[in-house]
């Protein structure tokens, strides 16, 4: 007899890899923000400024989706808790 998954290993392996994905995405995006802000002098990319805006924005672009993505697996473990537990 073969064994199966249960459901709730399933869904948590696809909302891990999706978390991973959207990470990704959002670092690769962070890495296009940051050459498109890119000062054109010499010593522009020293200034404080420009070093926390692209702090900033890569640390946003990067994990506000994965933040997203785990709510989502939150949301949907209370909603089948039951059922799975």
């Amino acid at each position: 007899m073969e064994r199966r998954l249960r459901t709730f290993y399933l869904k948590r392996r696809r909302y891990r890899i999706a978390a991973n994905v959207v990470t990704v995405v959002g670092a690769a995006a962070g890495i296009i923000v940051t050459a498109a802000m890119w000062p054109t002098g010499p010593e522009g990319w020293l200034e404080r400024h420009f070093l926390t805006a692209v702090i900033t924005a890569a640390l946003i672009l990067a994990l506000v989706p994965r933040l997203i993505a785990n709510v989502l697996w939150h949301l949907q473990l209370r909603r089948h808790y039951e059922e799975w537990g």
